[in-house]
């Protein structure tokens, strides 16, 4: 093979592979963030929420990428996620869900405006399936951002309050640490007074890092810092529901506490039916630190809770029983004395997973001393769990 044929056979295969990159040069030029959310302030009853409709492109490659939306309103919202297949650089087709449900198929078209936007429109299905009444993907979503955001509340990262919400956008490693983060908050948020609440606790950390000289490394030891705190605050709570109490203060509690409890009130179902239901409660003394308690609570459309067991006096001052779960999740189970009766608790959440319909659960539930009709038999010899 001479020179000039090896040249013209490079020339060809140069000229090949040039095509094919520049076939497959548009689905990286998707890529993105795109659309626009408002920060609502809170009005009456409405806390402070997002509005608006965003649109991520992620992972692209050989034509196709990952793509989500996201459409928030006062009344409605919808959310869905599937794949994006680029045709051009301006023209491509999104298919929503997998399997049964990729039923919704949206048309994109990219336009020369400045910043991009792209304009969806529904070519073929039914999108209700992903929405509530009102809320649709068609829109025109402007560029946001060509890096993707990582951060849990992505709304948030689009309106883009604040170097900080900024620098937590951008980061996956701060991502991370807060997607680690956020469930901790949850899970101890109820376990002792004051209560948390996860959203106020972040927008805490992120108003002090938007002064820092380093937002992003004020965020990364902030979150540090917190979670040393929350798991410090969940060992404290484990200890006082653990540790035996003042056998002294555990009679006292029971003969105060002892009894049959009734508490009657009107309820419904989803057919219109009116009716009464009647909670009840029965302590029981076992011994002078722990005490047999049986419930029932009654909710809308028949759902129930029910519950059996043995409740020791702990530290705390509260009667507790401890179980494993199903799922190899503490449940533990209070009955805390008040002054105006006795409350019942489920502080990890867990026990109402294993007791409880799904309009069911503990927290909140009290009777009152006038409530209660009988003063039980001492002694109980009985234990265990329904």
């Amino acid at each position: 093979m001479n020179v000039t044929m090896r040249i013209s056979i490079g020339l060809i295969f140069l000229a090949g592979s040039i095509i094919s990159a520049a076939a497959q040069a548009p689905a990286p030029n998707w890529a993105g963030e795109w659309g626009q959310f408002a920060r609502i302030p809170a009005t009456g009853h409405i806390a402070v929420h997002y509005e608006g409709a965003g649109l991520s492109v992620t992972d692209c490659a050989n034509q196709q990428c990952h793509v989500s939306f996201k459409v928030l309103g006062r009344t409605f919202h919808a959310e869905a996620e599937g794949d994006l297949l680029v045709e051009s650089d301006t023209e491509a087709v999104a298919t929503l869900g997998s399997g049964a449900q990729a039923q919704c198929i949206l048309a994109m078209h990219k336009a020369g405006t400045t910043p991009p936007s792209i304009v969806v429109e529904q070519r073929t299905g039914d999108c209700s399936y992903f929405a509530t009444p009102g809320a649709s993907f068609e829109h025109t979503y402007a560029l946001r951002s060509r890096k993707p955001f990582y951060a849990d509340d992505i709304p948030a990262c689009f309106a883009g309050e604040g170097r900080a919400m900024v620098a937590l956008c951008a980061s996956r490693a701060l991502s991370a640490q807060e997607h680690a983060w956020a469930p901790l908050v949850w899970e101890v948020s109820d376990l002792a007074a004051p209560r948390l609440d996860q959203s106020a606790e972040l927008a805490t950390i992120l108003k002090a890092c938007d002064a820092a000289p380093d937002p992003e490394g004020c965020l990364a030891k902030a979150f540090a810092r917190s979670t040393e705190e929350l798991n410090a605050r969940k060992a404290a709570w484990k200890a006082s529901v653990t540790e035996p109490g003042d056998p002294g203060k555990a009679k006292r509690a029971i003969a105060a506490i002892a009894g049959t409890y009734r508490h009657s009130f009107a309820n419904g179902d989803v057919q219109g039916d009116q009716f009464r239901s009647t909670d009840t409660l029965e302590i029981q003394r076992i011994s002078d630190t722990s005490i047999h308690v049986s419930v029932h609570l009654e909710f809308y459309n028949g759902h129930e809770c029910n519950h059996q067991g043995v409740a020791s006096y702990r530290r705390a001052g509260i009667f507790a029983e401890q179980l494993q779960n199903d799922q190899g999740k503490l449940c533990v189970f209070e009955v805390v004395p008040t002054s105006a009766g006795v409350q019942l608790q489920d502080p990890t959440g867990m026990c109402r997973m294993s007791d409880c319909g799904a309009r069911g659960g503990y927290n909140g539930a009290a009777f009152l001393s006038k409530e209660r009709v009988k003063v039980p038999s001492p002694d109980r010899k009985s234990t265990g769990r329904s």
